[in-house]
């Protein structure tokens, strides 16, 4: 089994006041970011040589407003960081880019700005990209959630990738999280093994997470009830490593 380390927002307070919008240097970093970095490297010392994790995911969603948010350019200036500073990790991917319903067939054009304006921050600084080098991580990563279409599924994976080419991306695709509501799952059991089942087979995707069944309230993950297996048959999923109440503080 692949087992992947994920550094959230929430995983560094920062020095003092530091934040992590906090302006950036002319080194394209801040303090918050630096700290950061200083913390997750001796966490990846730890975790390669006594568990043997190769791969690290660096923050959650960015671009979600609820969340912990960063703009495109300080998550550029962060995965930049990372990569530099990191050197005995083999393997670094953005936190996954969450997609909202967007319109129709359509996937999110919000998401798609941001994720082109992570590559626009480093370029413009002549920092990666093009004549500048190769991009400072080893895949992109993006979040799908509730039930979706197959054209959504397959116009939102052709607008990502389109926008990978454009900027001689060739890295790898990873689908991070993906899920339904226990309310979706409720009234249509067959929603989760729907969603898997269009986006287990594109081409361009690395590997898949899967994800859970959660509880929709004022906040997403209310209850979560566990990670499940990725072989469905109808009825209830299995779980895997839930429930999540369960694993909370250990």
């Amino acid at each position: 089994m692949r087992v992947f380390a994920l550094f959230t927002g929430e995983f560094y307070t920062g020095p003092g006041e530091a934040q992590p919008g906090d302006p950036l240097d002319a080194d394209f970093t801040n303090p918050y970011i630096n700290a950061f970095v200083n913390r997750a490297g001796a966490i990846t010392t730890d975790f390669r040589a006594n568990a043997g994790v190769d791969d690290y995911i660096i923050w959650n969603e960015p671009n979600e407003v609820g969340g912990a948010p960063l703009d495109a350019e300080h998550f550029a200036a962060l995965l930049r960081q990372c990569w530099l500073n990191l050197t005995d990790v083999p393997r670094i991917y953005w936190g996954g880019v969450i997609f909202g319903p967007g319109v129709g067939d359509q996937p999110d054009q919000n998401s798609l700005d941001y994720i082109r304006g992570v590559y626009q921050a480093l370029y413009d600084r002549g920092l990666a990209g093009g004549e500048y080098g190769a991009w400072p991580w080893t895949g992109i990563n993006i979040h799908i959630h509730r039930d979706r279409t197959e054209a959504h599924i397959q116009n939102l994976f052709d607008a990502v990738n389109e926008i990978r080419s454009d900027w001689g991306e060739s890295g790898d695709l990873l689908v991070g999280e993906w899920g339904v509501t226990a309310q979706d799952y409720n009234s249509d059991p067959n929603s989760l093994s729907h969603v898997f089942n269009l986006i287990k087979p594109h081409p361009s995707m690395m590997f898949l997470f899967a994800h859970h069944v959660h509880e929709q309230g004022g906040t997403w993950g209310l209850r979560n009830f566990g990670m499940i297996q990725d072989q469905f048959t109808l009825g209830a999923p299995t779980v895997l490593y839930g429930p999540y109440d369960a694993l909370v503080g250990t």
